[in-house]
């Protein structure tokens, strides 16, 4: 193993739990499998993710793959963060992304940079898989694009005067780009459950975060931290216990 990997990495070439193939249920009326194929010289892979039709939600996500080791860490990791996701969410999971899931120390990148262009050609057929998807209807939230005043480190100035639909957006788009991979990496989950007052984010934990004496505490006011710095100052984040 290339110890340029990470050790999260590494566990993920030698363990891949999303490897394989997907079949559609012909009788479940209710789901749909989407699979992108793509090979050049160097990498061949299918990419499968089980559409549920009611909510366009990527349920479940597998991939086949002939390449280097890092062509199967990279694949893995992107199956992981596309389950869960509405598939046009999962279609902008990043390099970055991908990345930072499987880092040992937030300073210390996961893959070396020779990597880079392997996870570029993952993050290109995600993006396309999730384009074959269009003809499934999207939420309402899910369908609200983001506000083109995003100004970059400083938050939305005019976030006052955005529906509750775009809010709901910018901060899913926060939460999955920066604050759900971590919490994932510890065994937890987190999902918005509604917007009130237009600032105060009432959110939920899943898995072991349920149980973390720090989702009252430290790990509630670094969300909230980070929402206010990417967002707006006047967010304030409350749990749903």
């Amino acid at each position: 193993m290339d110890w340029h990997f990470s050790k999260k990495l590494q566990q993920k070439i030698a363990s891949p739990y999303c490897q394989g193939e997907l079949l559609k249920n012909p009788e479940d009326l209710s789901m749909r499998v989407i699979c992108f194929e793509k090979d050049n010289s160097e990498c061949k892979l299918k990419l499968f993710w089980l559409i549920d039709l009611l909510d366009a939600t990527v349920v479940d996500a597998r991939f086949m793959a002939f390449g280097p080791p890092a062509l199967v860490g990279a694949l893995e990791a992107a199956c992981e963060l596309s389950i869960g996701k509405v598939y046009n969410q999962a279609g902008r999971i990043g390099v970055d992304l991908i990345d930072r899931y499987l880092q040992d120390r937030t300073d210390v990148p996961a893959f070396p940079k020779s990597a880079f262009p392997i996870l570029n050609y993952v993050v290109e057929v995600v993006e396309e898989l999730s384009k074959l998807c269009v003809d499934i209807p999207l939420p309402e939230a899910a369908m609200t694009p983001l506000p083109e005043e995003n100004i970059d480190g400083g938050g939305y100035t005019d976030w006052p005067e955005y529906s509750d639909a775009q809010k709901l957006v910018i901060i899913e788009e926060i939460i999955a780009k920066d604050i759900r991979p971590y919490i994932e990496l510890d065994a937890g989950g987190i999902q918005i459950v509604e917007i009130k007052n237009g600032s105060d984010i009432y959110i939920s934990y899943q898995g072991a975060c349920t149980s973390c004496y720090s989702a009252t505490g430290s790990t509630l006011n670094s969300i909230q931290q980070i929402l206010r710095a990417k967002v707006h100052p006047s967010i304030k984040v409350i749990p749903n216990l």
